[in-house]
């Protein structure tokens, strides 16, 4: 609807009461804007059908995921290691439940599981001495988190994590400093997000840094109605009516920022309980068994994919640091290490915050390699 609305001149906005509480035709900066306007160019080069949105989406998934996959894979382990967690990637049922799915999950991990590469490609240019691929590095690092933060924002919250490991990994496997590097790299981030900033600030008539969405999530996801204990969905309805009256007047900016300002106060009021409700989104996150509120397709999606491979996934992810297989011994400045740290603090932010079990994919993209670690080690001891 949104992206109608932008091929018809409307801008981003709706033509009626929208989620969560967007007035008609008030400004909204609430969805992503890269992948609302992906879906404005394919409408207006095909038409509006979502067919063919769901179609290019699935095709560019379908072949980037997996071969990253293994490219990941090949850096850290072997090149064997690397195509059988491709294979694990291709027929991951959630993977392909989402590749036609007209959400950004696909192309968001596509661009994390691209990110993470090319931070280790530069710092293995750099350990080597090769200025001109650390420029090349450099640009394309960029550009792809940038892609990564339009697509969610939240991915903000994991780059100082990612730009100090670049720097201490360069600062101890090379010669020269990759701050300036990371310099360029964070000002092509700046560059990606600063039109919509503006855009943002002029539509509101006040500073909004891209979306108006954390607020919201914030406030719902600690709020006192659950207590001590987190339920991922609640009922129809229930989420605009937990919004104060005193601030549905506000516009969606505003109102975010009320939200957010609320959302802490809950958790300064009573830490203990929100320790307890953090505590609580753990189960949820990590969900690998059907329920009864799910449909058949996610129940089946849940079991055939997470629920399959887990096992071998927590298990690669203890063997690894001890593993013959991995290339390089782990220490701070090593791959493995940005990789566990991505994975652990990734899922820190959404615990801390609001569970979903689509929040966990990005984790199981790079999780398969680890399943893949498991199946090799098992393959081999059952030939040896």
């Amino acid at each position: 609807r949104l992206a109608l609305r932008v091929i018809g001149g409307h801008g981003f906005s709706f033509g009626e009461l929208w989620w969560p509480l967007t007035q008609p035709d008030a400004p909204t900066a609430h969805w992503s804007y890269l992948y609302t306007l992906y879906l404005a160019l394919v409408y207006a080069v095909f038409g509006p059908n979502p067919l063919a949105a769901r179609l290019i989406q699935a095709v560019i998934a379908g072949l980037a995921m997996p071969y990253l996959t293994y490219l990941l894979g090949k850096r850290l382990f072997t090149e064997g290691i690397g195509l059988v967690a491709a294979g694990i990637s291709a027929g991951y049922i959630y993977f392909i439940y989402y590749a036609a799915t007209l959400m950004t999950e696909s192309f968001y991990i596509t661009a994390i599981l691209g990110g993470l590469y090319l931070a280790i490609l530069l710092v293995d240019a750099n350990r080597l001495g090769d200025r001109a691929a650390i420029r090349r590095y450099t640009l394309a690092l960029g550009l792809t988190l940038g892609a990564a933060v339009l697509l969610r924002q939240i991915f903000l919250l994991f780059l100082p994590f990612l730009f100090l490991w670049v720097w201490w990994s360069g600062r101890k496997s090379g010669e020269k400093s990759l701050i300036p590097a990371l310099g360029g790299v964070g000002a092509l981030i700046v560059l990606m997000i600063l039109p919509f900033t503006i855009y943002n600030t002029a539509r509101f008539g006040q500073f909004v840094l891209l979306n108006t969405n954390a607020g919201y999530a914030f406030f719902w996801g600690n709020h006192p109605i659950y207590g001590t204990h987190f339920i991922p969905i609640l009922p129809e309805g229930t989420y605009q009516e937990l919004i104060p009256e005193d601030l549905r007047h506000l516009d969606e900016a505003a109102l975010e920022k009320e939200l957010l300002a609320r959302g802490l106060r809950f958790i300064f009021e009573d830490p203990v309980r929100y320790l307890q409700l953090s505590l609580s989104r753990i189960p949820p996150y990590f969900k690998f068994w059907p329920s009864p509120e799910s449909g058949r397709i996610s129940n089946l999606a849940r079991v055939l994919s997470f629920g399959v491979f887990w096992p071998f996934m927590l298990a690669g992810l203890i063997y690894a640091p001890f593993s013959r297989f991995l290339r390089e011994k782990l220490r701070p400045e090593t791959p493995l290490t940005l990789i566990y740290l991505f994975i652990f603090i990734y899922a820190a932010i959404h615990i801390l915050t609001w569970t979903l079990i689509r929040y966990r994919l990005p984790i199981d993209a790079l999780l398969v390699i680890f399943a893949a670690l498991s199946l090799v080690w098992i393959w081999e001891a059952i030939k040896r």
